[in-house]
């Protein structure tokens, strides 16, 4: 994820070649985004800390996860339909639209393949050294579910980018076959939304996600008069954001409250991003300037080195470890108030108080 001040670079949330109107004109720096890319990437970082089980007795995390698995990527397809349609390439992809796909694969697809080759190979040798999340079976099983049954894929994390790309390429054609009108495109999106996809491909991803991705893209299309709304009702969405995601969480009727949970984050947590409290994040700014290199390689580092960590000090062994820690810690805080309650009660008998 690039920032809006520079299109040149590849960006899986807003990757996309400038279009015949920007060659001319820059599109305009969307600091807001830059710093929403930045909060959105630290969520997706602190989801992939865990790929699959949480280590024993750390039911914090597990909860953790679960509330911020309920909005960030909705926020993050959001993100990337917002600026695809700023920057121009969701009405004129250019030169051609052929030539555009090619430059979508270049900076989308190899990305995609070569990182889940990297994370593939990388888990089969690892795993003779160290602990490994989700080690395929073999090397032909990895393969199979890197490209076909993708929920069992040893490279899970890199999803986003290969339905970005099937994204970038279907927006253009479905709003030039509906005239340049995004209501069409968006109405499909909300039908696939509802619908049960073979889990083959990322194809239920896909669905599941893309009407975010058009809701950005309306967003894009139609920006002051959305701007106008996210600020005017931030303190309704925070209220039915907050409310949401505690309900699902909670799992209270979770497929409602959950979705309501992810249709309310894109209005709060972009408004929140807006706001003057929000100009003075500079850390946002920089992590959203990095994103795409931090999603690419956050899983790799984040592996590496809860591998070598476990290798050391086994999960098991760690979370006994801070348990007997923080029983230390009751028992000394005990003894501390006992020794200064012991004076006290003589004081009060000497007094018979």
């Amino acid at each position: 994820m690039t920032s809006t001040a520079d299109w040149g670079a590849a960006n899986s949330a807003t990757a996309a070649p400038q279009s015949v109107e920007t060659t001319a004109r820059r599109p305009d720096f969307l600091a807001d985004i830059e710093r929403a890319k930045g909060l959105a990437i630290i969520l997706v970082v602190i989801g992939h800390v865990v790929a699959r089980e949480a280590p024993a007795h750390n039911e914090w995390y597990v909860t953790l996860k679960s509330a911020i698995y309920l909005f960030h990527m909705p926020f993050f397809m959001y993100l990337g339909g917002l600026v695809f349609f700023h920057v121009g390439d969701a009405v004129h992809p250019r030169p051609s639209y052929g030539a555009y796909l090619i430059r979508r694969a270049e900076r989308l697809l190899i990305p995609f393949l070569s990182l889940g080759l990297l994370i593939l190979l990388g888990k089969l040798v690892a795993e003779r050294f160290v602990h490994v999340d989700n080690t395929p079976a073999s090397l032909w099983d990895g393969l199979r579910a890197l490209i076909w049954n993708t929920e069992q894929s040893p490279a899970t994390s890199v999803w986003y980018i290969f339905v970005l790309f099937i994204y970038c390429g279907v927006t253009p054609a479905l709003i030039r076959l509906s005239h340049g009108r995004l209501w069409p495109a968006l109405l499909l999106a909300a039908v696939l939304h509802c619908l049960t996809i073979p889990e083959v491909v990322y194809l239920n991803r896909v669905a599941y996600f893309f009407v975010y991705f058009l809701i950005g893209c309306a967003a894009g299309k139609y920006r002051a008069q959305a701007m106008e709304f996210i600020d005017r009702t931030l303190p309704i969405s925070g209220v039915v954001f907050s409310v949401s995601l505690v309900l699902a969480t909670m799992q209270v009727a979770p497929e409602l409250t959950g979705e309501i949970c992810a249709l309310s984050s894109l209005a709060f947590i972009h408004g929140l991003m807006r706001t003057d409290w929000s100009d003075r994040a500079s850390a946002l700014m920089w992590f959203g300037k990095f994103s795409f290199v931090i999603y690419l390689f956050n899983t790799l580092t984040i592996g590496l080195t809860k591998g070598v960590l476990l290798k050391v000090v086994p999960a098991d062994d760690a979370a006994t470890t801070a348990r007997q820690n923080r029983a230390r810690h009751r028992e000394h805080r005990a003894s501390s108030a006992q020794c200064w309650c012991q004076p006290v009660e003589a004081g009060w008998r000497r007094t018979g108080a």
